[in-house]
C-alpha cells in the first residue's frame, strides 16, 4: 500500500527557522535576531525529502495549527506559559512558505496535532493511503495509527488503541505543565502509567476509631482503596483525595485529548467526546 505522511508543520517551522536563525551585531553594538528566509526555506524542503525518503511516502500532507483553540474553551491557561518573544524570527514566514508550497490542512479551531489525529484515523480520508503521523510530540501516541519520529525512530510502527487509550488515560491524570495544565496534584506520569497495570480501584474514605492508647475512641477519617467499576472512576477518586473537583478531571481530560475521527464536530466547531465516557469504557 502506498504511505502518506501527515506532518506537524508547526514543528517544522519553529525547528528549522530555529536551526537557521543566528545572532546579529548590529553597528551601535545592539545585537538581533537574525535569519535569511531562504536558508529556512531550503531547510525545510531538505528536511521533507529526507522524512519522505525514510518513510517511502508517495504524499505529503502538512498540518497547521489554527489560529484559535477549542482546548481554551475547557482551560484559559492551556499552552498559556508560552512566551511570544520567544520564537524564530522567520516563523511566520516558514509557515507562509509550507502552505503555499505543500499540500497542507488547516482547520478552524484545531490545532496541528488535531488535524493530523482526526484524518490519521478517518477511514474516509486517502482510503488507498497508509497514513503516517509524522512529529516529535510525545501527545500524538493517543492517536491509534501509523507513526513515525525523524528523531527517534527507525521505520514507522503502528500504535494499537488499548495502548494509545493508555496514553490518554495517563496524561489526564499526570498533566503537562509544559502545555499549561497540571493534572490531578501529586500525580506524576509514572504513578498514572503503573496504576494501569492493574485492575482499577478508588480510594474512598473511611471513619477509624483508634482501639488504644492515649487517644483511644477517637475517631479520624482516613482513606483506602477498594474496587472501583472502570477507569473514570479511579481517576476521579484520585482527583477527590487531592482536594480537586469532577470539573478539574474533565477539564483537564478535554485538553489532554487528542482529537480522532468522529470527535469535532466542524459546523458548529465543536468537540463532541466526553472524558468521562472515554475512561469508562477503557479496555
Amino acid at each position: 500500500m502506498k504511505s502518506l505522511i501527515l506532518v506537524d508543520a508547526d514543528w517544522i517551522a519553529f525547528q528549522m527557522s530555529s536551526a537557521c536563525q543566528f545572532p546579529f551585531r548590529c553597528h551601535d553594538g545592539v545585537w538581533m535576531p537574525f535569519a535569511k528566509e531562504d536558508d529556512v526555506f531550503k531547510a525545510i524542503d531538505e528536511r521533507m525529502e529526507y522524512i519522505k525518503e525514510q518513510t517511502g511516502a508517495k504524499k505529503i500532507v502538512m498540518t497547521l495549527s489554527s489560529t484559535d483553540n477549542w482546548r481554551h474553551r475547557f482551560m484559559d491557561t492551556y499552552k498559556g506559559n508560552r512566551d511570544p518573544m520567544n520564537r524564530p524570527v522567520a516563523l511566520k514566514a516558514a509557515k507562509q512558505y509550507i502552505a503555499k508550497k505543500y499540500t497542507t490542512l488547516t482547520e478552524p479551531g484545531l490545532e496541528a496535532d488535531d488535524v493530523m489525529g482526526i484524518y490519521a484515523t478517518d477511514p474516509n480520508w486517502m482510503p488507498s493511503y497508509r497514513k503516517i503521523i509524522v512529529t516529535i510530540d510525545k501527545d500524538l501516541k493517543q492517536i491509534p495509527a501509523w507513526h513515525y519520529n525523524p528523531e527517534g525512530d527507525f521505520e514507522p510502527w503502528k500504535q494499537d488503541t488499548h495502548d494509545a487509550d493508555a496514553l490518554f488515560f495517563v496524561q489526564a491524570l499526570a498533566g503537562d505543565m509544559t502545555d499549561g495544565y497540571s493534572g490531578c496534584k501529586g500525580i506524576g506520569v509514572d504513578t498514572a502509567a503503573k496504576l494501569l497495570d492493574d485492575e482499577p480501584f478508588v480510594w474512598e474514605r473511611y471513619e477509624h476509631v483508634f482501639k488504644s492508647g492515649k487517644r483511644a475512641g477517637e475517631k479520624e477519617m482516613r482513606w483506602r482503596k477498594a474496587p472501583a467499576e472502570n477507569r473514570y472512576e479511579q481517576a476521579l477518586s484520585f482527583y477527590l483525595k487531592a482536594g480537586m473537583t469532577e470539573d478539574d478531571l474533565m477539564n483537564n481530560g478535554a485538553v489532554a485529548r487528542i482529537l480522532r475521527h468522529g470527535e469535532f464536530d466542524f459546523k458548529t466547531n465543536q468537540t463532541t467526546f466526553n472524558t468521562r465516557e472515554l475512561l469508562e469504557v477503557m479496555k
